[in-house]
């Protein structure tokens, strides 16, 4: 699917050109090439998917036919279907199953028969194809002729009315669209609402009512750093969910390129963005239980929020460190609860998690591969939150030295990866000089330190050396991990082909707008120089807050960054493969293709 939605978007990019080219005939003639070889890898996998889905159909039909008939048996519909509970739940389990088989049959032939029409009506209209789509059409009505005696067995041995039976099957497969969009509707109208609400609250509370002298209160170094690692947990998480949502809407296959184990991956965004809202509505009532603990009033024991006398006592049971580090224990149970699961061998999602952290302690120990590089790369901007863990657990007593030490840790993991892909590969460019990124990293860290704040002509050298070092990073995200402008390494096979240039960049076949891409260079390059904001305006940030949002700013941009490095990677993959299979090489399936040079 997303070779055909690739392909599609090529050909459209190709009628765009035709309107300012002068050479029409040479794009023409690309545009026929473009169907060509393509219809050659659609004849070869469709023969395979239609066998396999027809073998799918066969199956589900004895299986149906066989459900049927159990529920035309007098016997389940009197005493014995009430007794046996544990035979009733297999049923029902083999009801479902069949139900998201027949989905997944029926998505297969909708999607397929129209872009293969597509194809047919513009390009190509051989009988082969026409005979192809046929076959396609007679999938999609089988599955239907299934779908309704399904419902018909299900009604007859649950005793169900019809309407019933259709409703819960189409609920439990994902057909039902009208309740997909209902409990998205309770998702947005329930926990997003109260995030929003309380973490208004909380700004409310935390920061205004001091400044209108409603309230006074004094938090420590200590809980105003687990306040951040809080809201820090909390943003990561929704922003991780916010990159699942754009990646399965825009059909990037973040879950092979991660390696993820996909068996396991049936959540998604939706279940990953509902815990990180939760975990921001949890974090917010306990700051603000916290914060009301210590607070005092002038009319005492008012918090306008709701409830907020019930509130205003129940704040009052625990200390304020308590409170704080309620999210913390949480997040705490949660990781044991999924290191209980990796023992018993459930959970391979965690499973994955603690073996990409441990690859990134030891990077020396194993080969380097996307994942693994990817994650660090991520890792390198939580600076704020490694310092924040190491004074909070360390009673404030860590040594600055010692955090700027912590702080360097994630830059030489990179360093130690780019090393060993660059002892394989042999060549300097890209992983020799991509490492060269994490090295110039490694001074500015220490302009923290005290006693180097306090040389001045030191510190703005180092400074200078952070100047260096963004600019260098600035190049290295647009160019070579997203593929633009120039294009960097991965773009080498377009850079004098620019007819497969979008708009003004060489870019690869994106699944992200264009526009999008513009959008997000722009702001890299203003969001990498926050951290000169401090040097500039020191006395603002003296407040915590101001602090604490440049922390939230770069989470935000390398969040940003995740997007386009995936969406970059699914291309190159791509065009490795094609590589590949072009030079009359063989894959898997016995598909064997065409010359190299309209790859």
């Amino acid at each position: 699917y997303d070779q055909l939605s690739k392909y599609l978007m090529k050909i459209h990019q190709l009628d765009d050109e035709m309107l300012y080219s002068e050479d029409k005939q040479a794009i023409i003639d690309e545009q026929q090439q473009e169907a060509k070889e393509f219809l050659h890898f659609f004849k070869i996998d469709q023969s395979e998917f239609q066998n396999y889905y027809s073998q799918m159909i066969d199956k589900s039909q004895h299986c149906i036919q066989d459900l049927f008939n159990l529920g035309n048996k007098e016997k389940y519909k009197n005493g014995y279907k009430k007794s046996n509970h544990q035979m009733l739940a297999q049923i029902n389990l083999i009801f479902h199953e069949q139900a998201l088989i027949l989905s997944q049959i029926e998505r297969f032939a909708e999607e397929n028969i129209s872009a293969q029409q597509n194809l047919i009506n513009q390009y190509n209209q051989s009988s082969a194809n026409i005979e192809r789509i046929q076959n396609l059409q007679l999938i999609d009505f089988s599955q239907f002729q299934l779908w309704e005696k399904l419902y018909q067995a299900y009604s007859f041995f649950f005793n169900v009315p019809l309407s019933n039976a259709t409703r819960i099957l189409s609920i439990k497969s994902g057909k039902d669209t009208v309740s997909n969009n209902i409990s998205q509707t309770y998702f947005l109208g329930v926990y997003v609402c109260l995030a929003i609400y309380f973490f208004i609250a909380y700004l409310d509370i935390a920061i205004f009512w001091p400044q209108e002298h409603i309230s006074t209160y004094t938090l420590n170094k200590s809980q105003i750093e687990v306040i951040r690692i809080n809201f820090i947990i909390s943003l990561s998480i929704i922003l991780i969910g916010i990159n699942q949502y754009i990646f399965e809407k825009s059909r990037i296959n973040y879950i092979f390129i991660l390696d993820l184990p996909p068996t396991k991956i049936t959540a998604g965004s939706k279940t990953t963005l509902k815990y990180g809202v939760l975990h921001l509505i949890i974090s917010c009532l306990c700051n603000i239980f916290a914060i009301a603990s210590i607070s005092e009033f002038e009319e005492r024991g008012q918090l306008s929020i709701p409830l907020g006398e019930i509130l205003y006592t129940v704040s009052l049971t625990l200390p304020a460190s308590i409170w704080l580090s309620v999210p913390l224990i949480i997040m705490a149970l949660y990781n044991m609860i999924g290191l209980f699961r990796i023992l018993k061998g459930k959970s391979q999602i965690a499973r994955y998690f603690m073996i990409q952290f441990y690859h990134c302690l030891c990077p020396w120990a194993q080969d380097v591969t996307f994942s693994m590089y990817y994650i660090a790369d991520v890792i390198t901007s939580y600076e704020l939150t490694i310092s924040d863990f190491a004074l909070d657990t360390s009673e404030q007593l860590c040594p600055d030295y010692i955090i700027a030490i912590l702080q360097m840790i994630p830059s030489l993991v990179r360093i130690i990866q780019q090393y060993k892909k660059y002892k394989k590969a042999g060549h300097f460019y890209p992983y020799g000089l991509n490492g060269l990124k994490y090295v110039v990293a490694l001074p500015s860290k220490v302009k923290n330190i005290s006693q180097v704040h306090s040389n001045h002509p030191l510190y703005y050298v180092l400074c200078s050396v952070k100047v260096i070092e963004s600019l260098f990073k600035i190049y290295w995200e647009i160019i070579e991990d997203w593929g633009l402008l120039t294009g960097g390494q991965g773009c080498q096979i377009f850079r004098n082909q620019r007819n497969r240039w979008t708009n003004i960049l060489i870019r690869r076949t994106t699944m992200l707008n264009p526009v999008f891409l513009i959008f997000a260079i722009f702001q890299n390059v203003v969001l990498r120089f926050a951290w000169a904001l401090p040097v500039f305006f020191e006395s603002y940030f003296k407040n915590d807050q101001y602090v604490m949002l440049l922390s939230f700013v770069e989470i935000y941009r390398r969040y940003v960054w995740t997007m386009i490095r995936i969406d970059n990677s699914q291309a190159t993959n791509c065009e490795q493969y094609f590589q590949q299979i072009s030079k009359d090489q063989t894959d898997n399936y016995g598909i064997s293709v065409v010359n190299e040079s309209h790859v």
